[in-house]
């Protein structure tokens, strides 16, 4: 459940800066969050919660394709998973059947290709709430 998504029309999101190159548009935009998003940012940023960095990858496809956007989506996804994957082997001893949390990412992400494959680097934020150890048998 996504609790960190600005919806569409969010007159706190406006853009600074615009401008064509070939076939390309790139947008600056700012967001000033209201007084709640920023009391989330301050506790995100308080030191309780840890900050990981981690590199994850997703298949690579041309802007020619539908789902061209895809591969760096999952490139982000997968470099989430593999912080907290990071952050619970540092803190387990055993790995974990199921872990419950939150998971925001602490600047933008870099994306770049090795190998034929989208290659995206990541800082998060991440909190862990519940962690469920397989049962012993």
């Amino acid at each position: 459940t996504s609790r960190g998504s600005i919806p569409f029309g969010d007159p706190n999101l406006a853009v600074t800066d615009a401008r064509l190159e070939t076939s390309y548009l790139y947008v600056w935009m700012d967001y000033r969050p209201d007084s709640i998003q920023e009391r989330r940012l301050e506790q995100w940023k308080s030191g309780t919660i840890k900050k990981v960095q981690a590199i994850g990858e997703g298949p690579l496809a041309g802007p020619g394709g539908s789902n061209w956007l895809d591969g760096k989506r999952q490139a982000l996804e997968d470099a989430a998973r593999a912080a907290v994957r990071s952050l619970l082997r540092g803190t387990e001893r055993n790995r974990p059947k199921h872990s419950t949390g939150f998971v925001a990412l602490a600047a933008f992400p870099r994306y770049w290709v090795d190998a034929g494959r989208w290659q995206c680097g990541a800082t998060f934020y991440i909190e862990v709430s519940d962690i469920t150890a397989f049962s012993a048998y």
